[in-house]
């Protein structure tokens, strides 16, 4: 220091696949060797994070520096803070050789912080020496830090599956988060819908993108007041954070939270003895 699934038909057509060079040109080069020339992982895949929060959204690599490129997304509104470790490092999980960080973007190094007064996404570059050929590291901040993700792997995007995947995602990520902005819930769910089952299955439900996706569909679904989808998004969410097995505090958190909001729904109906169950549910989740 946002899972119900709904109609395929709304995906890209052929056609607006194909319309964009530039767009081709970062779909190839998911598909370039891992060697000296510079190498682009988008939306890399990874074992488990500490922090659902805390996005790694692709990776550049070229014959001098290795850069992380992330977006950490404050919920918690004014007063909450983040930095950046000086120790964090990328491990080399198959000889154990560390990188140590350079420079960092977006965010302070401690013991300076970034103070927020509003919910927001920080976009942040973790900038590191050049690793040499691996399939697999880690990001640790430290053991005591929660921007820490396990087991990236740096191979696995070449698979043409996941490829196309990876252009829908990019596309629906983009309006997902233009929906977000403009607090617009129906978007919100009708866009989430659709790229939520393709983060799931091309990622794994493990990933923290579709952890944050599952739980901005439950906040706009509580806010529309559609209580009955709303448990399910977080049924999904909570599966996802323990998929994790890890101790994600923040994701602990945030399944507290969204207990006390269908704990106070259960209490406008009526039903006290759920209401109840929740809150200590809640407050069981934070004594862990």
């Amino acid at each position: 220091m946002e899972k119900e699934t709904d109609s395929m038909h709304k995906f890209i057509s052929y056609n607006l696949f194909h319309a964009h060079s530039l767009v081709l040109m970062l779909v190839f080069s998911l598909l370039t060797s891992y060697s000296d020339a510079q190498t682009t992982i988008r939306h890399p895949k990874f074992d488990r994070t500490d922090c659902p929060l805390f996005h790694l959204d692709s990776i550049q690599m070229n014959s001098n520096s290795t850069f992380l490129y992330c977006t950490y997304y404050n919920q918690n509104g004014a007063g909450a803070w983040a930095n950046i470790n000086r120790g964090m490092k990328i491990i080399d999980k198959c000889n154990s050789n560390t990188y140590n960080i350079i420079k960092v973007e977006g965010l302070p190094f401690s013991p300076d912080s970034k103070m927020f007064t509003y919910e927001t996404k920080v976009p942040i570059v973790l900038i590191f020496d050049k690793i040499e050929k691996t399939p697999n590291i880690d990001l640790i901040e430290s053991e005591q830090s929660s921007f820490n993700i396990y087991g990236i792997n740096l191979l696995e995007h070449c698979s043409p599956f996941n490829i196309i995947n990876t252009f829908k995602i990019d596309r629906l990520t983009q309006s997902f988060l233009s929906a977000l902005d403009n607090k617009d819930n129906t978007k919100i769910i009708s866009i989430g819908n659709d790229l939520s089952p393709i983060l799931d299955c091309t990622y794994g439900n493990g990933d923290n993108l579709s952890q944050n996706t599952h739980m901005c569909l439950f906040n706009a679904h509580i806010e529309l007041g559609n209580f009955a989808n709303a448990i399910e998004e977080f049924k999904s969410y909570q599966y996802s954070v323990e998929r994790c097995q890890t101790n994600n505090y923040e994701g602990k958190i945030q399944i507290a939270r969204m207990r006390n909001i269908i704990a106070g729904e259960y209490e406008r109906r009526g039903d006290t003895n759920k209401a109840i169950t929740e809150n200590i549910s809640a407050l069981d989740i934070l004594k862990k």
